[in-house]
């Protein structure tokens, strides 16, 4: 007991000494250069690093690669908007949905910019991703789905309803994947055997 009583008063009188040692300029300067933290070379690089799983999508859409490396991606973007959002420094209860002059107020924080962009950006790949696997679910080439994920990628929901437009009258002439055939007809079979 007394060795564990005399290597808690050490530690103790250490942390004393290193809490004395740093002073007030010191903690600031700390903090000025954890803010310092520049939004753009943070949003060029989450761009660039989002057209590894774009590729991903355009060029293997059905591997578990892609899957794996788009949705880490997704949670990697959510994982900086919070952080982002957390620095900011911003006093979100004061946020009025309905004042357009609040909602400007926040666009005003470089870092809320940076979250609201890697938000849009991770919604955009999240379309891709989804539109890649809508075009394999119905049975279309994923050369014909290749251009709705490109416009997704850039413009987002636009893409997006220009893939619906294109694959609907599609739909009812390319017959369903085998392997979603294959899956239907699994899920049919348990039914019918809880229902027993």
């Amino acid at each position: 007991m007394d060795k564990i009583e005399e290597t808690l008063k050490f530690v103790q009188e250490q942390a004393k000494l290193v809490l004395k040692d740093l002073s007030e300029k010191d903690l600031n300067t700390i903090l000025l250069e954890v803010k310092a933290v520049r939004p753009a070379e943070w949003y060029k690089t989450a761009v660039l690093a989002a057209a590894f799983p774009l590729f991903l999508i355009i060029l293997l859409p059905r591997f578990t690669l892609t899957r794996w490396t788009t949705r880490s991606f997704i949670f990697l973007l959510a994982a900086l908007q919070g952080w982002m959002l957390f620095s900011s420094g911003y006093n979100f209860s004061r946020i009025d949905p309905q004042s357009f002059g609040r909602v400007l107020e926040m666009i005003g924080n470089k870092k809320i910019v940076l979250a609201i962009a890697v938000h849009v950006l991770a919604s955009n790949l999240f379309l891709a991703y989804s539109i890649a696997q809508d075009a394999h679910r119905q049975g279309i080439w994923h050369i014909i789905a290749i251009p709705s994920i490109i416009l997704t990628a850039v413009l987002g929901p636009i893409g997006y309803t220009i893939h619906k437009f294109i694959t609907f009258p599609l739909s009812f002439c390319a017959s369903p994947s085998p392997a979603v055939t294959a899956e239907s007809r699994d899920k049919k079979k348990n039914k019918k055997k809880k229902h027993e």
